[in-house]
């Protein structure tokens, strides 16, 4: 595990080639919007793996909530990230889900956190970053399926990197069902 922490600090200088990537790291990029307010992002992991990330966030009592979209690329394939993710998440079936292909999966997202770091006490947990000493990470909880299924999405654009990772191992079939739908190669 440890291994694996060095290799995401390190990935924006590319020290980890695309095969090596954690479980649920990707390379993250930053596009440009096409509505006022909006974020959107190219994540890529692997040479055929590619989606985008569009968030649209609103303020509302000191929490930052918001809505956005998974969305599908022209050629993705992304069963290798998704094989990878699933025991991550806690998935426990030996095949990924096989949902209808969709070009858009619409999602929920709160901010929890900006400016964080990795923890220094729990650098290998998923997850576990710190507001002391601040660093470049935002992290968030994603609602998928209405709220059925939640997965966190960190996310570190100086560095280039993003990751998913596990909520809550209730979730893992939700969240990979809904993400298979357009990581999945379509017609596949």
């Amino acid at each position: 595990m440890r291994r694996t922490f060095v290799c995401v600090l390190v990935l924006a200088a590319g020290a980890c080639g695309s095969q090596q990537l954690p479980p649920g790291t990707f390379r993250l990029s930053p596009l440009e919007a096409r509505t006022p307010g909006e974020t959107r992002y190219l994540g890529r992991a692997g040479a055929k793996c590619e989606f985008e990330i569009a968030m649209q966030n609103e303020s509302s009592g000191g929490m930052t909530f918001g809505s956005g979209s998974i969305e599908r690329r022209p050629a993705t394939d992304c069963r290798a990230f998704l094989e990878s993710l699933a025991p991550a998440l806690g998935y426990k079936e030996a095949a990924l889900p096989a949902p209808p292909r969709e070009s858009r999966l619409t999602i929920t997202l709160a901010t929890l956190g900006a400016n964080l770091s990795r923890s220094r006490t729990r650098p290998d947990t998923a997850g576990a970053f710190a507001s002391k000493p601040s660093g470049d990470w935002t992290a968030m909880k994603v609602f998928v399926k209405d709220g059925d299924g939640e997965v966190f999405l960190s996310i570190n654009v100086k560095d280039g990197v993003g990751e998913f990772s596990v909520k809550d191992e209730d979730y893992a079939t939700t969240v990979l069902t809904e993400l298979a739908k357009v990581l999945l190669p379509a017609g596949s």
